[in-house]
């Protein structure tokens, strides 16, 4: 019957149960009627089998159910299955969603979480590092040697150290307990005391078997924080709403209103708070601000306010905003954070009643003063909890953890002071930072009481990640690079850094272990934790092997032993016999690394089961927990945070030995079988000369000269010869040298463009920081300004006050004192008058005699001249009093006048300073204009320079583009300087001319990063195209027909063609060769001789639908490049004797084994369209007529191939080749030689 017809049928039969059960077993079984299924959509959820699928669809019984099981657990977790209200846990959701519910992603999963020793690989490690991604694009961008390396591993270093110039200042817990938090750290550079960081880590202490241990992978790296420039005070670090936010106080100075003394300033504290945006990048600061209108003169902090029950268990608390009070005036707080992850503002109405949400620390205020240190603070925790704490002590900063019940690590060491002794390391040499005593270097002593902190590096700890890069990851990543590379011996030597099977001994004896080969230090570690899958990711294989070392040991040993094979590969390769020496010698070298093959009967008592077997095996599922099971699935589901799945390990399931670890065997017993069996790599004869010809001199001094990576390539294996013809491969190179010009250019022009961008964002940093010089130059003129108002303002007062003493000394005049001075000094002129005429009378009285007796006598004669002057002093005197009374009255009019013009004076100052006062405060005016302007230019500044720094096309694309670029451009320059040798060995191939070289390999100059060396290139190809064109000349052209009937029995075995038959059908092979003397006979002085194609022609009677069945392979070709008389002797050396060297001008086994298959007698030529115009090479075209061929007859044994063979009469082979012809010395060399080869054939 018809497949159509039996699908039919079968979809018939399907119908039909289908309506069957429908109609008459779910309505009429008492055990299914609950369940209510009417409809085929019904039918199929409950079933979990779609019944209306048709016949085409092809199943198996465990494909259907495990399509089926995927179907259940989809409706469970889509809440369509009854019984899971509850809902699952986000992080079970996302392990679905992205992993489990995908059979091939589950497998790819496994795979990694069973073998991720087979998926380690620098590119692709998950949780590199900045500078470690760095290094390994710096590497990328230029061949690996000695001095690249040692250069990217310094600027690594470099940033490692500014790394560990970070000091950690705070921290935020983020979570119940370390064991399980996210814990938040800010950094402060040591160096630059204005740059701050941040890091995070999550669950970076495992508790494994009840001990705890450090995961390396759980350290984020430190990351800059775009802080404000300014004095930063006391800066703390939160964690809200999943964001990093930070909380800071400035200082703001202020010059005292009330004074003009410049030094007499005062300063406030500004609590400000930003955050980081979800682009990375971070907002400008948010002041949580005071009232700026409230009379602060008058206004003063006298309470805080907790509002709320204490609260005892953890839950709402609140953060309390402390300010630094003196007795200046301070203002109302009308910000307060809280716990409830969001800054809440607190308007006057609330103060009485707190916000719901949370307990809320408000700030109330009152009109009177007081003192700093106002109130006293109060902190709740939950009962008995503790938290970590930041120490330092002795130079070293830890986590305390004394208080968190471990016992075996009490803290973890935050910093390492080891990065400059590295960085002197590796200025010395690689093998002095990569020794097995730098790893072992002391760190400062940890407190005397920690405990879990290891004295030397920590490998586990907060630095480890860089620490596992420096001595782990770099050498890997160098390793593998040069591995790619082909740089198979270089690549031993880095390994070298990580596994050296070699060595015995470490160099320092205290550190000495019973594994000495291992030179990493964490690997000889047996694994500290255990390792978590991050929910909807797939598998990390780097964490893996972190938290079980001996995973990493078995990567590398495996990617050692595949690099020796490829070593061994590569030579084997160049089929020589040195090479072919030292290839085995490799080959046994892996062959002592790998040991006997693993047998697995023999390795564990475990044997495989079908599937069939178990479902009856009671040992699988324990009969108590079956009988159970239904009971305890609905109350598992409730579970939430916990892998319930897996109920328990039926111990009947193994996972296989490492498939890859096994390919290793498989792959060494390969080439050691080829070996044995005289193969090539690829399983074809092998026919190898008896000494390898020299190398040429120049190609070693060529290979020496552009040695720039760690080693030459080997100077003997030439560039391969690839199928395309010469004229058909130069457009293609010239092209691919186009487009590497073009990348060139591309690097050029993204590093100009970086170098432009820098300078621009240097030149704005540069405008903003001028710009706060703007604002404090304005702010000072501002305040001189002020000064100048406030001098105005208080001459004009001084002015005023005097005008106003004067208006009143000239409205008062003379006082009533000294007018009654100047009546009194008036009225002495009549007692002075009368004074004096008393004494003018007393003098005149004097003249009368006063003694009478004998003499008359007693008289003055001077009295009548003294009473005249008496008279006279009379007269003055009453001038004089006149005269003072005169000037004192004069002396007041005076002073009144003089009043009144100190008063006029005064009054015009007061005007002058008016105007003054109007001209300073316009001038002032101005100055707050341009310090508004300022401040504004300031602000737009920082606005453009934010913008600088986070456009698309800023630096930090462009030097991720040099990267990208620069990474492109190398690996372009290696492909299109492999083509370049490639058609340069077309070249040589065609024109048999192989001491001409045309590309050169020392056109790369790192220090200009490669640039001009397509152009270079183009140049070399320029000169290779000019030389064919003129030289291409047409060479004779020949044919020659070859029986190998003839051939068999002219040969020295002389074989009849019977027993070539019969050799044809023992072993399904014919062995033949054609030797110079071969060519000779025809042509004596040829050289050069090089097939353009062959056509094979087995004169035999076919019946219908029969084919010839052989392969023709060329075992071996010669090519005589030149007419050398040492190549003669060579050639016609006698048999039996001393086979000479084969000099150089004689090519062995160009684009050696090719091979054709002969199917019929019209394919003669083994090419179904033969085209002499086709791009590739025709086969066996350009290799040397002077060659050894192998014909095979498969499955010769058998009677159609048998009877073929019997009915074989002969076999002819046309040989179409060109040819040149040498000197006449050459040729009569030849002509001599053939006949004496002659004349010794027949004596034979």
């Amino acid at each position: 019957m018809s497949e159509n017809f039996i699908n039919t049928l079968e979809e018939s039969y399907r119908d039909g149960l289908l309506a069957y059960c429908l109609g008459q077993v779910f309505p009429h079984t008492g055990s299914l009627q609950k369940f209510n299924i009417n409809t085929v959509e019904e039918l199929y959820d409950y079933l979990l089998i779609d019944p209306l699928m048709n016949a085409d669809a092809k199943t198996t019984v465990i494909a259907h159910r495990i399509s089926s099981l995927l179907q259940l657990n989809h409706a469970i977790y889509n809440n369509m299955e009854p019984g899971y209200t509850n809902g699952f846990d986000k992080k079970e959701l996302n392990q679905w969603q992205y992993i489990d519910s995908d059979m091939s992603v589950w497998g790819a999963n496994k795979l990694l979480l069973n073998y991720a020793e087979n998926y380690i690989d620098p590119e692709l490690r998950l949780n590199k590092t900045t500078a470690f991604a760095d290094f390994l694009s710096e590497i990328k961008q230029n061949r690996i040697s000695t001095q690249s390396v040692q250069r990217a591993v310094q600027n690594y270093l470099s940033k490692l150290e500014k790394i560990c110039n970070i000091s950690t200042i705070a921290g935020y817990l983020y979570g119940n307990t370390v064991t399980d938090a996210k814990l938040v750290f800010l950094g402060q550079s040591r160096l630059q005391p204005d740059h701050f960081y941040w890091r995070v880590a999550e669950n970076i202490i495992q508790d494994v078997d009840g001990k705890a241990s450090l995961s390396p992978t759980a350290w984020n790296e430190w990351q800059e924080i775009q802080l404000s420039t300014g004095e930063i005070i006391n800066p703390k670090i939160i964690w809200i709403n999943n964001r990093v936010h930070i909380v800071y106080f400035t200082k703001k100075f202020e010059q005292a209103a009330d004074s003009s003394d410049p030094s007499d300033t005062t300063f406030t504290y500004q609590l400000e708070i930003i955050y980081q945006k979800l682009n990375n990048t971070w907002s400008t600061p948010i002041v949580l601000a005071i009232y700026p209108d409230w009379p602060t003169d008058k206004l003063k902090l006298t309470a805080l306010v907790l509002f709320g029950r204490k609260n005892t268990e953890g839950k709402n608390g609140s953060f309390d905003v402390m300010y630094e009070l003196d007795d200046r005036p301070s203002r109302y707080v009308r910000k307060v954070l809280t716990l409830d992850s969001r800054l809440q503002c607190i308007k006057v109405e609330d103060i009485l009643e707190p916000p719901a949400g949370g307990n809320v620390l408000a700030i109330y205020a009152k009109f009177f003063r007081s003192k700093i240190n106002v109130c006293d603070s109060a902190y709740y925790y939950a009962k008995d909890s503790t938290f970590p704490n930041i120490i330092q002590e002795n130079g070293g900063e830890y986590l305390a953890l004394q208080d968190q019940k471990l016992p075996d690590l009490t803290h973890i060491r935050l910093n390492t002071t080891f990065a400059a002794q590295l960085i002197a390391r590796a200025s010395l040499s690689l093998d002095s930072l990569f020794s097995w005593e730098a790893q072992n270097t002391r760190e400062i002593a940890a407190p005397s009481n920690a405990i879990g902190v290891p004295s030397t590096l920590d490998f586990q700890g907060a630095n480890g990640r860089y620490f596992w890069e420096v001595f782990f990851h770099i050498p890997h990543a160098v390793a593998n690079r040069l591995h790619q590379e082909f740089s198979y011996r270089d690549a031993e030597n880095w390994y070298h850094y990580i596994f050296n099977p070699q060595i015995r001994v470490h160099e320092g004896e205290d550190n000495a272990n019973k594994t000495p080969y291992w030179r990493v230090c964490p690997l000889l570690e047996p694994g500290s934790y255990a390792w978590e899958q991050e929910a909807g990711r797939v598998a990390d294989p780097d964490a893996i092997c972190y938290s079980t070392p001996e995973r990493y040991k078995k990567a590398i040993f495996m990617e050692y032993a595949r690099n020796i094979l490829a070593q061994g590969d590569a030579l084997y390769r160049r089929l020589t016999r040195d090479a072919l020496t030292e290839a085995r010698i490799h080959y046994s070298r892996v062959t002592s690394l790998l040991g006997p093959r693993p047998d697995v009967l023999v390795a564990s008592r475990w044997t495989p089961k079908t599937l069939e077997a178990l479902s009856t095996d009671a040992t699988v599922l324990d009969g108590s927990l079956a009988r159970f099971l239904p009971e305890m699935l609905p109350e598992m589901s409730k579970v939430r945070n916990e892998h319930w799945k897996v109920l328990d390990d039926p111990k009947v399931f193994r996972t296989p030995v490492n498939p890859d670890l096994i390919a290793l065997w498989d792959t060494l017993q390969q080439r050691l079988d080829t070996l044995h069996n005289n193969l090539t790599i690829d399983g074809k004869p092998m026919l190898l000369e008896m000494y390898a010809a020299p190398v040429n001199p120049r190609d070693l001094l060529r290979a020496q000269s552009s040695a720039s990576g760690l080693s030459q390539r080997a100077v003997s294996a030439l560039a391969p010869i690839l199928p395309y013809r010469f004229r058909a491969l130069l457009p293609r190179v010239q092209s691919a040298v186009e487009t590497l010009t073009r990348f060139g250019d591309l690097v050029r022009q993204y590093r100009e463009q970086k170098e432009q961008a820098l300078q621009e964002e240097l030149v704005q940093s540069q405008m903003d920081e001028l710009s706060a010089f703007a604002v404090q130059l304005q702010e000072v003129a501002l305040e001189q300004q002020q000064a100048a108002i406030d001098t105005l303002i208080s001459s004009k007062k001084v002015v005023t006050e005097r005008q106003a003493y004067y208006r009143k000394l000239k409205d008062d005049d003379i006082s009533s004192a000294e007018r009654d001075s100047m009546d009194k000094r008036k009225e002495t002129i009549p007692y002075e008058q009368a004074s004096a005429g008393m004494e003018s009378a007393a003098s005149i009285a004097d003249l009368v005699p006063n003694l009478f007796g004998t003499s008359v006598g007693g008289s003055v004669w001077g009295g009548p001249a003294r009473a005249l002057g008496w008279a006279h002093r009379i007269s003055a005197s009453e001038k004089r009093v006149m005269s003072y009374v005169t000037s004192e009255s004069e002396q007041y009019r005076r002073c009144r006048e003089e009043w009144q013009f100190q008063h006029d004076q005064a009054a015009a100052e007061g005007e002058m300073l008016d105007e003054q006062i109007k001209s300073a405060q316009n001038a002032k005016r101005m100055v707050q204009v341009q310090l508004d302007q300022a401040r504004k230019e300031q602000e737009q500044s920082k606005v453009r320079y934010q913008l600088l720094l986070t456009r698309t096309t800023g630096s930090a694309l462009y030097q991720w583009l040099i990267s990208q670029m620069s990474t492109f451009y190398f690996q372009a320059y290696d492909a299109v300087t492999s083509l370049c040798l490639s058609v340069e060995a077309c070249w040589r191939y065609e024109m048999g001319d192989y001491n001409v070289r045309f590309i050169q390999p020392n056109v790369w100059f790192d220090n200009y990063f490669g640039l001009t060396a397509g152009e270079a290139l183009k140049l070399q190809l320029l000169n290779m195209e000019s030389t064919y064109l003129k030289r291409h000349e047409r060479r004779l052209e020949i044919v020659k027909t070859v029986s190998l009937k003839q051939l068999m029995e002219n040969t020295i075995d002389s074989l009849t063609w019977d027993e070539v038959v019969e050799k044809i059908r023992e072993t399904g092979q014919l062995d033949f060769s054609l030797s110079p003397l071969d060519f000779d006979r025809d042509y004596p002085g040829h050289y050069l001789r090089q097939i353009v194609n062959i056509s094979i022609n087995m004169p035999l009677l076919l019946g219908p639908y029969e084919e010839i069945k052989a392969t023709l392979t060329q075992t071996s070709s010669e090519t005589l490049l030149s007419p050398d008389m040492a190549a003669l002797k060579y050639y016609y050396s006698e048999q039996g004797g001393d086979i000479p060297i084969k000099p150089a001008s004689i090519l062995s086994n160009p684009r050696v084994s090719q091979s054709i298959v002969i199917s019929n007698q019209e394919n003669k030529t083994g090419v179904l369209y033969a085209n002499i115009n086709d791009e590739r090479y025709l086969p066996f075209e350009g290799t040397g007529a002077i060659s050894s061929w192998r014909l095979d007859f498969p499955r010769a044994d058998k009677l159609q191939q048998s009877r073929l063979i019997n009915a074989l009469k002969d076999i002819v082979i046309e040989f179409r080749y060109t040819a040149q012809t040498g000197n006449t010395v050459f040729t009569d060399e030849v002509s001599r030689l053939v006949r004496e080869s002659n004349k010794r054939f027949r004596q034979q």
